[in-house]
């Protein structure tokens, strides 16, 4: 069994040829492939995945219109101690087989079942919410010569070809087009807040970002929890980032209610990566004051996703700090302020 099992894909991919090759006619329609496996004992031995797919089913009522998922539980309880007792404990949950979730948004329940299955789950997306803003003419360069090439330009890109015409790429003239290197127009500029240094010193700070990600690593890589992430960042200045650093952020309290850990740094991670690549502009900011409300509204002191909050912000004060969408989240006072001060005081 040891020798035939690294080897039974191969041989179940090609049971059947290798039986019209081996047995005669007469014999070979009265024996299964199935019943080989079976008797050299390879159908029946388990898996993990066999395992969860065995598991008995359980019931999520999901979100405020109490909208009913059925999964099988064995991956979700196999996640923490908690989400076990829950399912297979003693409570009332795991004796009804079906549990209450309300305040848990339905996306946000699904990136919970792909983490259980796959350890990684799919980022949220971002919405364009407010309609392109047109190019200045005076910005856009006059074409050079009769000889035009439209180039297209990737969509995770933040400059925008200035010179196409045609995305069908064939609008040429002359038998031999030469190759023209495209124009780029940058979409955030004169958007972008400006980053100002004031008499209190913010120089030493702007790397506070990166200590924090250098600081996640080790822990993915010991948990087999840091998948290749390509991180995606805003487009224009109108795009509205705020289901991107929601939905990371209410996966990150999910995970943190049921100590799901791997997670919590899978997460963690994830935004860390994401807001390295965030332009900030005037009309964004509210994205960023909506992320750290809901992040402080729904932890503890001390934890992990407030000090991320606090790295983010301090290295990006030149541009938070004269903005009045950042003084309102500063007048509201709370835990934040605290250990905004604490941060920059101590450092």
């Amino acid at each position: 069994g040891l020798i035939v099992w690294p080897f039974l894909p191969l041989v179940t991919n090609h049971l059947d040829t290798l039986l019209d090759i081996i047995l005669p006619v007469s014999l070979r329609q009265f024996i299964l492939p199935s019943t080989i496996l079976m008797a050299a004992g390879l159908a029946t031995m388990p898996t993990e995945f066999s395992k969860y797919m065995t598991s008995h089913l359980y019931i999520f009522v999901i979100g405020p219109r109490g909208k009913e998922i059925t999964v099988h539980s064995g991956p979700l309880a196999n996640l923490s101690t908690p989400l076990n007792n829950l399912i297979n404990g003693k409570m009332v949950e795991a004796n009804h087989r079906r549990a209450v979730w309300s305040d848990v948004k339905e996306e946000t329940f699904f990136r919970l079942c792909e983490y259980a299955y796959v350890r990684d789950y799919t980022p949220p997306t971002s919405y364009l919410g407010i309609t392109r803003q047109a190019r200045p003419t005076e910005d856009r360069p006059e074409p050079v010569g009769t000889e035009k090439l439209a180039i297209a330009t990737p969509k995770t890109s933040n400059m925008v070809n200035a010179n196409v015409t045609d995305t069908r790429m064939f609008s040429l003239s002359g038998p031999n087009p030469r190759r023209q290197n495209p124009v780029t127009y940058d979409v955030f500029n004169g958007h972008r807040l400006p980053c100002y240094e004031r008499d209190i010193r913010t120089a030493h700070l702007h790397n506070i970002l990166a200590v924090f990600e250098s600081e996640l690593k080790p822990k993915l890589e010991r948990s087999s929890a840091m998948p290749k992430y390509n991180p995606v960042g805003n487009h224009e200045p109108g795009e509205n980032f705020s289901p991107v650093f929601l939905g990371h952020t209410e996966l990150y309290i999910l995970a943190d209610k049921y100590d799901i850990t791997p997670l919590k740094d899978l997460v963690l991670y994830k935004l860390v990566r994401t807001l390295s690549l965030f332009n900030v502009c005037q009309s964004n900011v509210g994205n960023v004051t909506e992320w750290i409300r809901l992040a402080y509204q729904k932890t503890l002191p001390q934890d992990p996703l407030r000090k991320l909050v606090i790295a983010y912000i301090v290295s990006h004060l030149g541009q938070f700090g004269g903005n009045e969408g950042f003084k309102e989240l500063l007048d509201e006072g709370g835990d934040f302020v605290i250990d905004f001060w604490d941060k920059i005081w101590n450092n």
